[in-house]
């Protein structure tokens, strides 16, 4: 048998993408200021954003993006992170739509969000098929609200865009799938470990602890500080697991925790760049800190459609285990050796990139099938990436990111 190649579903075509991190406004969007006051300013959010502060003094400022060709999509979606403050006060946070390049807007949106963080999908499906399509953040009021802005997206889905991983990795020792975030504030990184299927990272004993800090603490040759999933958000003093894990295994640095400062609810690993763990405020970077970034723990016997894989060994037959499926369904096998995606398909986030090679299975009575393939010789330290789903339950399977022996 050969493997034949498929798409499950094509990746989100991203017609503008902006962080804010060359500033505000970044390249290629310009600012409209009435005068009263420095209008849109850098931020914080998920790294820097845009933020408009409340100003005393009538403010009416924008920013706008460099016209986006969206001629070739049948559908416009734009997605962004926000953080609202002083909502009771807000007189408008508009989303604004032009066509000549900034010299006329129409309304599309007013966002009405309480307090808080949000993120927000905005339809401008009505501009599909048009080529130069500007998108302006407005905001208006007197020593009114605080707007801050970050991760913009303008792709061909409503769908929000699947978060943002820089690494994958399975530990050994558990057989987890463990992913490394962009940097966030926590509160953002475990919102996107939810969107992926786990939480993030519960530590149960040192070795675990070891092994985050060695795989992700110098990822990429670049020192950071990891969000786990412990955090004391509920009842201050008391600390407990977002993945609601009865762990009890701590790590604390000398002198922590210590809520200093009276808002230092969460947790990461790398207090003074060592694998030991300080309680921190909801933040995505700070001056002495590297920056903070998530990370998410999928699996933990949740009971749940599951694969495995065993064997992987170049010249040598692996075999692929799926349990828990549903009995005398389909279940799809799906590997990739181009990365680790992610990706839209019918069943959620795949973590496979395109190209991409799908066998459909069927299980047996007891939820149970499995797949033997010889893994051709001389693709020893090839790295692939194993995914999946069990259409019955339209369930995404645990991910894999293997190494071949």
């Amino acid at each position: 048998m050969t493997f034949a190649l498929f798409l499950l579903a094509l990746p989100q075509q991203v017609l503008l993408s902006e962080d804010f991190s060359s500033g505000v406004p970044p390249t290629g969007w310009v600012e409209l200021n009435n005068g009263n006051s420095v209008g849109w300013d850098p931020g914080s959010l998920n790294g820097t954003a845009a933020f408009h502060n409340d100003d005393s003094g009538y403010n009416d400022n924008a920013i706008f993006s460099p016209p986006i060709d969206a001629s070739g999509v049948t559908q416009v979606g734009l997605h962004f992170d926000q953080l609202v403050t002083f909502a009771s006060w807000r007189d408008h946070h508009y989303i604004d739509v032009s066509l000549d390049n900034g010299v006329t807007f129409v309304n599309v949106a007013d966002d009405l969000s309480g307090d808080g963080l949000s993120s927000v999908v905005v339809d401008l499906s009505s501009y599909a098929g048009v080529n130069g399509v500007n998108i302006s953040f407005h905001y208006t009021g007197d020593y009114a609200s605080e707007w801050t802005v970050d991760d913009v997206v303008v792709s061909d889905s409503l769908t929000p865009p699947p978060p943002s991983i820089l690494g994958t990795a399975v530990n050994p020792a558990n057989g987890h799938t463990y992913h490394l975030l962009d940097s966030s504030t926590w509160t953002v990184a475990e919102a996107n470990a939810v969107i992926l299927g786990g939480h993030l990272a519960t530590v149960r004993s040192q070795a675990e602890n070891d092994w985050i800090w060695a795989t992700f603490g110098n990822y990429g040759a670049q020192d950071r500080d990891l969000w786990i999933g412990l955090n004391d958000e509920a009842v201050e003093g008391t600390f407990v697991w977002s993945s609601g894990d009865p762990s009890s295994f701590r790590y604390w640095a000398a002198g922590q925790p210590d809520n200093n400062g009276g808002n230092e609810n969460y947790v990461h690993i790398g207090e003074l760049n060592t694998d030991q763990w300080n309680d921190m405020f909801d933040a995505a970077s700070t001056s002495w800190s590297p920056g903070y970034y998530g990370v998410v723990e999928i699996g933990g016997g949740t009971g749940g459609p599951s694969m495995a894989v065993t064997n992987l060994v170049a010249g040598q037959t692996a075999q692929v285990d799926f349990s828990n499926c549903t009995a005398n369904g389909v279940v799809y096998f799906v590997w990739s050796v181009v990365g680790g995606g992610p990706v839209n398909t019918p069943f959620g986030t795949g973590y496979v990139s395109p190209p991409f090679n799908i066998i459909p299975l069927t299980a047996d009575a007891n939820g149970n099938t499995n797949i033997s393939k010889l893994v051709p010789s001389g693709l020893t330290g090839w790295n692939i990436w194993f995914h999946g789903a069990d259409a019955g339950s339209a369930t995404m399977l645990n991910s894999l990111a293997l190494v071949i022996g």
